[in-house]
């Protein structure tokens, strides 16, 4: 089983586009898994044309106050670099929206006043994208701030998964949860565009990638449409057919198969194959 992750930085390079489709090529031949990793905005199911299915939902921390142990010392809301908890005349006030389920205050409570509780943050769905194409989706629940806990268990669900390729479409930067995506990927796929933002931000990606030891190929998308100096390894050309397999809701590798695009993106998979063997 080989990990692939597909990453950019920048946002609107085309990261989505480039896994979808990197996805349906290698189901073709290959059990695939595609888990979209962007969780506070998914979309890979929209791509695909399809409604998400819940298959788990996903939730952490929240700390309850035993008010027969504590001491209203407020050592726990001192601790909180987040502002969860604060201090009242009743005791201390857990703000479920601000915590992010660390455990610090927990730690940091010299009575043992903090207790475990739970609240939910966000669902992993699951669907069928076609016989050999399983699509994966962390979805985080709006105002909530830790979506890396959906992203942890996004990965924990594709690792019990046996197909023979598994990507992960991360979200844009490079930031946590972008790191929490990549770590553990075989190879990456660095999607960046012909423009200086396109360009600085891919070179961020690198340096994480480099750090990370995680080797990767990077793919120029709307080539044409400027000019990059930036080493690339594939291009992909813009067309206004991307548009239309968009507004269609349909993959632009079954609305245009024959198309230079779907070649392209054909040609960067049996890349990525002979790379991982």
């Amino acid at each position: 089983m080989a990990i692939v992750t597909v990453t950019g930085g920048k946002g609107g390079t085309g990261k989505s586009f480039i896994a979808t489709n990197l996805a349906l090529a290698l189901s073709e031949k290959n059990t695939v898994a595609l888990a979209d990793a962007d969780v506070d905005c998914p979309n890979d199911n929209i791509l695909f044309g399809i409604a998400k299915k819940e298959l788990k939902a996903v939730s952490v921390f929240l700390p309850k106050v035993d008010p027969e142990k504590c001491d209203m010392c407020g050592i726990c809301a001192e601790t909180c670099r987040y502002g969860a908890i604060i201090m009242v005349s009743s005791g201390p006030n857990v703000i479920p929206t601000t915590c992010t389920g660390c455990k610090a205050c927990q730690l940091a409570c010299p009575q043992n006043a903090i207790l475990s509780g739970q609240k939910a943050v966000g669902i992993v769905h699951e669907n069928k994208v076609n016989n050999n194409l399983t699509l994966y989706t962390g979805e985080l629940h709006p105002g909530e701030p830790n979506s890396s806990a959906i992203i942890k268990e996004l990965k924990k669900v594709l690792e019990e998964d046996n197909s023979e390729f598994k990507i992960i479409d991360t979200a844009a930067g490079t930031h946590c949860d972008v790191v929490e995506a990549l770590e553990g990927s075989d190879i990456a796929i660095v999607v960046t565009e012909p423009t200086p933002f396109g360009a600085h931000d891919a070179k961020l990606v690198m340096k994480v990638l480099t750090n990370l030891e995680i080797p990767y190929i990077v793919v120029l998308n709307r080539s044409g449409l400027g000019k990059i100096e930036i080493e690339h390894d594939f291009e992909i050309p813009y067309s206004k057919e991307v548009e239309k397999a968009y507004a269609s809701g349909k993959p632009f590798l079954k609305e245009f198969p024959d198309h230079e695009i779907s070649k392209s993106i054909k040609t960067i998979a049996e890349s990525v194959k002979s790379l991982l063997e």
